[in-house]
């Protein structure tokens, strides 16, 4: 793995290609130490979640207190962020899925991204996805506060973790590629160099998740013109690290069928 120069002038040399999940999260004490351990480790990522349902507590009021601290502390180590969307709240839940999921995406009554286009208030998962970007990408409101001038901030959005893992999303995979779907070009349309990617994939059954929601856009008109609402794909492994390289070998051949071809990130692994 390689570093810039920029990145090694504390004395750490940062891979490009290695991160550790939870360096820092809001449910992790945020230490210098524990930055320290981490970076002489050489990792160059930080990987955690941004839940939805503790940002917006009560309907329509975003308190990103939380959040801000924890990328303020992240760009401090200069460390790349690979952020996570996810959590309902309570008040946003239909079922096993999210409220207004299925509303248009824009204000215009469609799903078609283009420059300026206000966000339907009808769909409140587009809602938060665009305010979560606004606010971390690099430039976005948080940047500026800060002062931040040399690209500080969140460039790489995963939406939710794990969707083919009941524990963390129990709707169906219809539903799930339609969450994906409102937030590819909302992601597109605020930060058009950001990388938007499926939820990274456990695996706990014979069950190819991937394969069907990729079905599930190839029914649609034109998926190629969004790029099929994801920039790249992630696997999840614990257990025998050899599944890790047959976990991607499986999405490889998996988005070769659809005749894609797109990055594959192991964002969880553990040594037994």
């Amino acid at each position: 793995a390689s570093a810039s120069g920029a990145q090694t002038q504390d004395g750490y040399l940062r891979a490009d290609r290695l991160g550790i999940a939870h360096i820092s999260s809001v449910d992790v004490p945020r230490t210098d130490a524990r930055y320290a351990q981490a970076l002489e480790l050489g990792a160059g990522w930080n990987r955690w979640p941004l839940y939805w349902d503790r940002v917006e507590g009560r309907m329509g009021q975003f308190d990103w207190s939380a959040y801000d601290d924890l990328v303020r502390d992240d760009v401090r180590h200069n460390l790349r962020l690979n952020v996570i969307l996810l959590g309902i709240p309570a008040h946003r839940r239909d079922g096993n899925s999210i409220a207004g999921l299925q509303q248009p995406v824009f204000a215009d009554g469609t799903d078609t991204p283009a420059p300026g286009k206000l966000i339907n208030t009808q769909n409140p998962w587009a809602r938060f996805v665009r305010a979560a970007v606004e606010r971390y990408k690099p430039g976005g409101a948080l940047a500026r506060a800060e002062g931040w001038v040399n690209g500080e901030g969140v460039r790489v959005w995963e939406i939710w973790n794990e969707p083919d893992y009941a524990f963390f999303w129990s709707g169906t995979v219809f539903d799930y590629a339609r969450l994906l779907k409102v937030a590819y070009p909302v992601i597109d349309a605020t930060d058009p160099d950001a990388t938007v990617m499926m939820g990274g994939l456990l695996y706990p059954t014979q069950e190819n998740f991937l394969a069907r929601v990729l079905a599930v856009y190839q029914d649609e008109p034109q998926p190629e013109r969004y790029n099929w609402y994801m920039d790249a794909v992630a696997i999840h492994n614990y257990g025998d690290a050899w599944r890790s390289g047959w976990l991607t070998l499986i999405a490889r051949q998996t988005l070769v069928e659809f005749g894609l071809e797109r990055p594959i990130w192991l964002t969880e692994t553990g040594v037994p």
